[in-house]
């Protein structure tokens, strides 16, 4: 599905955007600097970070750049590493941007995704906490959620899930997505429960996609089911529900150890999926994490 507005859904270009708003208004610099400094913008907005990273290098070297200008590179710049996962050099480049300019709104939800790359569990908890708001909403506990989960921190997407579920069922409104994610956070993290996802889905409209996806979780159709069913859309949704089902298809086979079914199906998520679906991310977060150690625990305990 299409990252939804306003859930906290974290992407470099929305903080970048933010940065070229703020640099916008900086006033001109000598040529060279500002070349780069456009430049490194460009780069990370095109998801590009090395080559954002060294048009940042560069300006930052330059010399040209006014004050303002000067703080937006070490934001794009951190946010450009924090793609690369150099959690450190990410951290280090914030902390510069702190020091000369407040963190505004986006830039804490981008200190909260350094501090989780970084194992700070605790600490991304607080400045999700100061993003979300006061009284974070069902859609904020999913986002804060998918963060976790894309950290690989699944017990605690899990408790954010149960968090989220637990207001769905309160304002007893349709939230056919976040219920599909508390069955994939649920699998993932060991703790399955058909009996409590079978209780949310009696709240939900069953004549609409992804319930044939829930029904899967349910044990009540096989992958081929799903996939028939995805493909019998009309051809302009077709694709994307596919895309879709091999998402998260291939996490119910993750969560019980059958890599070999799923590597493909993430694959083809990645292959399928438009670049702001929420699917084609986190599959190329499965991928990177398929092909690499496991991460240390969180520091400072569960979030």
């Amino acid at each position: 599905m299409i990252s939804p507005a306003g859930s906290g859904e974290f992407t470099v270009k929305r903080v970048l955007m933010a940065a070229m708003a703020m640099a916008a208004g900086a006033g001109v610099a000598f040529a060279a600097g500002y070349d780069d400094f456009t430049e490194g913008l460009t780069a990370n907005v095109r998801d590009n970070p090395d080559g954002a990273i060294a048009a940042f290098t560069a300006a930052l070297k330059s010399g040209d750049l006014v004050p303002s200008q000067i703080a937006a590179s070490y934001r794009g710049r951190a946010a450009a590493y924090l793609e690369l996962r150099k959690c450190e050099a990410a951290d280090a480049d914030l902390k510069s941007y702190a020091a000369m300019h407040a963190l505004e709104h986006e830039a804490i939800l981008l200190r909260a995704r350094i501090r989780m790359c970084l194992g700070d569990g605790a600490g991304a908890k607080v400045d999700w906490q100061t993003f979300a708001g006061a009284k974070p909403g069902a859609q904020d506990h999913w986002a804060f959620a998918r963060m976790l989960w894309s950290a690989g921190l699944f017990g605690d997407a899990y408790d954010a899930m149960l968090q989220a579920v637990d207001l769905v069922q309160k304002q007893k409104t349709d939230a056919r997505w976040i219920v599909l994610w508390f069955a994939v956070a649920a699998e993932r993290a060991g703790k399955g429960d058909p009996a409590k996802l079978a209780d949310l889905a009696k709240t939900l409209d069953t004549r609409e996609w992804p319930m044939t996806l829930l029904n899967f979780y349910l044990g009540k159709v096989t992958k081929e089911q799903v996939l028939d069913k995805a493909d019998s859309w009309l051809a302009d949704k077709a694709n994307r529900q596919t895309c879709e089902a091999d998402f998260y298809l291939a996490e119910w086979y993750l969560a019980h150890k059958d890599t070999a079914t799923a590597k493909p199906l993430l694959s083809s998520a990645v292959d399928r999926c438009p670049k702001n679906f929420i699917e084609r991310s986190a599959s190329e977060d499965e991928l990177k994490r398929l092909d690499q150690p496991p991460k240390d625990a969180l520091k400072g305990g569960s979030p």
